[in-house]
């Protein structure tokens, strides 16, 4: 299941001597190409093409890098050891997509598989039992899946056809099948609005979000009620589920803050790539640049933070920790550590972001591609 910690080795064609004429980008092994600063933002749980994703649960965390392997630390599963620094999980290499829980976790591979593994108490890993899974075990081996999301013990799930179901814990509603309480709680994946389509989803503690087809956001859970309800007629690109609130970008990149869930409102007009993390109402988003700004949801207040880099659109918060990518394709991690959630070979709490692994191999490319290259960008070699 567990296999001994292998960190990737960055690799670079070149030196930084080479200034002229030349400029580092992230690649993906997909045969994808991009500037570096035109990374897309990647909704977390969606399927990405050879793009590396994080998820940061509650006391683990889990990485897939650009070669499709699949890494986890912390308490990976219940009354376990805790495991302090990146070790890989399976020994499949297609992974495509991850969630994080409170202590359970899913993934998505290459063909649109469901897997699940870690603690069961509410069924949250809708294998139909209760029972703790010690491995990746895949769910529903019939369906195909193209994006899952992970509260604190509740699952979400978009299928190929884009059918919302969920399952697990209902203590206030988050399964959206309009009952709530643990006796209502689901051991398997179950189809919430048949006649309704999602793109995607998100939740978080006890809320869950999602965008319909025409990318409305709905809520559902927390204090937001126990049916998918439609908030405000805004079309949205990004959603982020916080414990308490839902955080969003529009359709023109500007941020909306949807308190408790319902009908939002905006503070601040500047465009962002993405929603990097959030605590309580100080809100982080990325620019085009690669800069993070936090600011105060409510007042729009704010400063950079983190200047000594450039980051990557690929960010994921518990709440209570944090990782990141930069520019270079370097996961970061920093925030509270009590299980090795960090990865960085301690329990150590740290305030400041410390480098763990190397995500996404680094490449070096001229500037002037030939006419009919379509690319942008040719590798030097």
């Amino acid at each position: 299941m567990f296999k001994q910690q292998k960190k990737l080795t960055l690799f670079l064609l070149g030196g930084f001597s080479l200034l002229a004429g030349l400029m580092l980008i992230v690649t993906a092994t997909m045969g994808m190409f991009a500037r570096a600063n035109d990374t897309p933002s990647m909704p977390a749980g969606a399927m990405t093409d050879g793009l590396p994703q994080i998820s940061a649960g509650g006391i683990h965390s889990l990485a897939i890098d650009d070669t499709g392997m699949l890494w986890g630390w912390g308490l990976l599963v219940p009354n376990s050891s805790r495991i302090t620094e990146p070790i890989e999980i399976g020994n499949k290499t297609d992974w495509a997509a991850i969630a994080a829980g409170e202590q359970h976790s899913l993934a998505l591979d290459e063909q649109g598989k469901l897997w699940a593994w870690g603690a069961n108490n509410s069924g949250q890993l809708g294998n139909g039992t209760t029972e703790s899974l010690f491995e990746p075990t895949m769910i529903q081996p019939t369906k195909t899946w193209k994006a899952i999301a992970t509260g604190e013990s509740h699952s979400m799930a978009i299928d190929e056809d884009g059918r919302l179901y969920t399952w697990g814990w209902n203590s206030r509603g988050q399964l959206g099948d309009g009952t709530t309480g643990n006796a209502n709680n689901k051991h398997v994946p179950a189809l919430i609005q048949s006649v309704k389509k999602w793109n995607s989803i998100s939740a978080k503690g006890q809320l869950s979000a999602a965008l319909d087809e025409n990318n409305k956001l709905f809520t559902w859970g927390g204090n937001a009620g126990s049916v998918p309800t439609k908030r405000g007629d805004n079309t949205y690109t990004t959603i982020l589920a916080t414990s308490n609130d839902v955080h969003a970008l529009d359709n023109n990149s500007v941020y909306w803050y949807h308190q408790s869930g319902f009908n939002g409102f905006s503070t601040i007009t500047d465009k962002w790539v993405t929603i990097a993390f959030v605590s309580g109402q100080t809100v982080t988003c990325l620019n085009n640049a690669g800069e993070l700004y936090s600011f105060n949801a409510v007042t729009g207040n704010g400063v950079a933070v983190f200047t000594d880099k450039t980051w990557k659109p690929i960010f994921s918060s518990s709440g209570s920790h944090t990782m990141a990518v930069d520019s270079a394709g370097k996961l970061y991690t920093w925030g509270d550590n009590g299980s090795g959630q960090l990865g960085d070979g301690t329990y150590a709490r740290r305030d400041i972001p410390i480098e763990i692994m190397t995500l996404m191999q680094v490449q070096l490319y001229t500037v002037a591609p030939p006419p009919d290259s379509g690319t942008g960008w040719i590798l030097v070699s």
